[in-house]
């Protein structure tokens, strides 16, 4: 996995002024654009003051959508790689299948990958280690030495604790604990309020139902887990990426 720096790009949005000439193209259109807008929108300056770090904020629908809004461009995705190419860009659904495919084509189109989304009242230990395209929200904690992926969704209140390591396009849910020396696979989804104790390691493709408690290795893939402690449910075939 590759890691930007995330801690040299926050330090760049410190030093804000009010008209940077920078664009973000979030591609997708519904509750994770809306989320990763305001985001994006509502950063802090150093002296606490609310300063845009983009002058120019545009939503990229999968396919052509046409709507009465400027914010909205027209056209396809490979309609607007020039654009692309010159902006920043995020990739905003909540689905890991669907997010991973449009990275994975948007880095072959523009020759980069997307940025980070961080929410200010997010907390990341300065040994973490964060990869691209990630979205990471209110009040979550990425303690110690964690490792996040790519194309992962923190979301809001979740605790990765130390030494954890999450796979590229996973999801942990709002209110979920993951305990230190936790290891999650690739494209699994963490329901909301649950936990995994200490020293788990989950398999790629698995979803752990809300309010789950994991207290055993997990190794067969796309299976549901449920429960407390949480056993296999049902199995997911369409899951896999």
């Amino acid at each position: 996995m590759n890691y930007y720096n995330w801690r040299t790009e926050l330090e760049l949005k410190a030093n804000w002024v009010e008209d940077t000439g920078k664009h973000l193209i979030i591609v997708g259109g519904k509750a994770g654009a809306r989320i990763c807008y305001e985001i994006a929108t509502n950063q802090l300056d150093r002296n606490n003051h609310f300063k845009p770090y983009y002058s120019k904020v545009s939503f990229l629908e999968w396919f052509f959508d046409p709507r009465e809004n400027e914010s909205y461009l027209n056209g396809t995705i490979d309609e607007n790689v020039e654009l692309l190419k010159k902006s920043d860009y995020f990739v905003a659904t909540g689905n890991n299948a669907m997010r991973k495919a449009h990275i994975e084509k948007l880095i072959l189109l523009t020759g980069k990958p997307p940025i980070n989304i961080i929410h200010r009242k997010a907390t990341v230990a300065p040994s973490a280690k964060i990869g691209y395209g990630n979205l990471i929200l209110a009040n979550s904690v990425i303690h110690t030495d964690a490792v996040v992926g790519n194309g992962c969704i923190i979301n809001t209140a979740a605790i990765v604790e130390h030494d954890n390591v999450i796979g590229n396009y996973s999801q942990i849910s709002p209110g979920a604990t993951l305990c230190g020396y936790v290891q999650i696979g690739e494209n699994c989804f963490i329901g909301a309020n649950s936990t995994v104790i200490p020293n788990i390691k989950i398999v790629k493709n698995t979803t752990v139902g809300a309010g789950a408690v994991v207290t055993r290795e997990i190794t067969e893939e796309d299976f549901l887990y449920a429960g407390v402690p949480a056993e296999k449910k049902k199995k997911y075939e369409s899951k896999s990426v």
